[in-house]
């Protein structure tokens, strides 16, 4: 998913936005000989800045720690050693996927709701309401019908931004829902014997979202805990539609540079590394306790190019 977002790195503060809407292709207009050329309309473009993040965190190897990774190495117990240097005490490692993982969820966000909104700082990426649509019917009803209702979401974006629609972005629990739709049932196993009998698998939902609708589908189940609750990244019931194929991008991560990048260097200040283009990790010991702390520093906000092109369909809300 990290694919979705080229990124890239500035020195200021805020970031700019593009937002453009272009004409949707139409003929000439008719004229004779020695008319005046008649005026169409230009295409929209809406420009303003976006805030950028700031996420930071740290973990301390204290003398109780360093006694412990001690004991471990002196026991000669492979698996203890392996998992206590590289689980429970590899901190950069561990401090450096948080920071990826952060960075992944705020951008499904912006894809999601065309907005974030973090503390009271607002990242608005001007999404129009046609944009997002909901089911006729839920998709969990017998009479509901998925392909009319993506087909309708197809057309809507390729009437409003001329845009053809090519990837389907849900979670698993999405995808159970359409492998038990009835109505998506019988039109894959029309012709057979029993279709009863007959059990849709997810390759076989796949391949239809493949041949019929000319889409690709990314079954997405990553998610965190939200006090002591799972919470998936892309809810279910939700459906992300995107332009492009395979990994092309929708966007750009957007890094500001870190005080700690700013102050590598500098006397006093530790162990500056730079990851991913724009996370900073610091790594600095002290003596009286012997103390090493590491800390992750990003600050970030994703864009996104093709703002006009993502939309949104709720299968387990009706119209």
């Amino acid at each position: 998913m990290e694919a979705l977002f080229t990124p890239t790195k500035q020195k200021a503060d805020n970031v700019k936005l593009l937002n453009g809407q272009d004409i949707y292709p139409a003929p000439l207009d008719y004229t004779k000989e020695d008319s005046v050329a008649l005026p169409v309309e230009r295409g929209s473009l809406s420009t303003g800045t976006l805030p950028t993040y700031k996420f930071k965190n740290s973990l301390n190897l204290n003398e109780t720690d360093f006694k412990d990774l001690n004991n471990a190495l002196g026991s000669n117990d492979q698996n203890l050693i392996l998992t206590i240097t590289k689980k429970l005490y590899d901190d950069q490692a561990n401090l450096l996927i948080r920071a990826r993982f952060t960075r992944e969820y705020y951008a499904i966000q912006a894809l999601l709701n065309g907005k974030l909104t973090i503390g009271n700082l607002v990242a608005d990426y001007g999404y129009e309401s046609y944009q997002s649509a909901k089911a006729t019917k839920p998709w969990t009803d017998a009479a509901s019908n998925p392909y009319d209702d993506v087909q309708s979401v197809k057309d809507t974006a390729a009437q409003k931004s001329g845009t053809a629609l090519n990837r389907a972005l849900m979670n698993s629990a999405t995808m159970y829902t359409l492998m038990h739709n009835e109505a998506l049932h019988n039109t894959i196993f029309t012709g057979s014997v029993s279709p009863q009998g007959n059990i849709l698998t997810q390759p076989m939902v796949v391949q239809w979202f493949s041949a019929v609708l000319g889409m690709s589908v990314v079954v997405y189940d990553k998610g965190w805990n939200n006090n002591g609750k799972f919470e998936k990244f892309i809810p279910d019931g939700k459906i992300i539609f995107l332009p492009g194929s395979a990994n092309a991008p929708v966007g750009q991560m957007n890094f500001v540079e870190t005080p700690e990048e700013n102050l590598s260097g500098t006397a006093g200040m530790g162990s500056v590394a730079l990851f991913d283009t724009g996370v900073s990790l610091l790594t600095k010991a002290s003596d009286d306790p012997v103390t090493v702390k590491t800390i992750v520093d990003e600050k970030f906000v994703p864009t996104i190019t093709v703002a006009k092109q993502v939309f949104i369909l709720d299968v387990l809300a009706s119209k």
